[in-house]
């Protein structure tokens, strides 16, 4: 690890994400960055996950009552199948 003004928060890191670090550090310039990327898509992911997830528990009456009217819609024959 080099030594820069970040060495204090580096000894604070978990060991899963030590040995993250570890194993790109292993791999050449050019695939790290390509992993990094792809880690930075997953990452994102998960949190637009997780804030949707905290959304929908803190306020599911918005969501509850489009499917409600949604189904009722179904039920009255005013729906149409989707083409995928």
């Amino acid at each position: 690890m080099r030594a820069t003004s970040s060495s204090k928060a580096a000894k604070n890191i978990s060991t899963e994400t030590a040995t993250v670090v570890g194993m790109l550090e292993a791999l050449p310039s050019a695939k790290r960055k390509y992993l990094i990327e792809k880690l930075r898509e997953l990452v994102s992911e998960e949190v637009a996950e997780q804030k949707w997830d905290s959304l929908l528990q803190s306020k599911p009456e918005p969501l509850l009552k489009m499917a409600t009217k949604a189904l009722k819609e179904h039920h009255d024959g005013k729906s149409k199948p989707m083409s995928l």
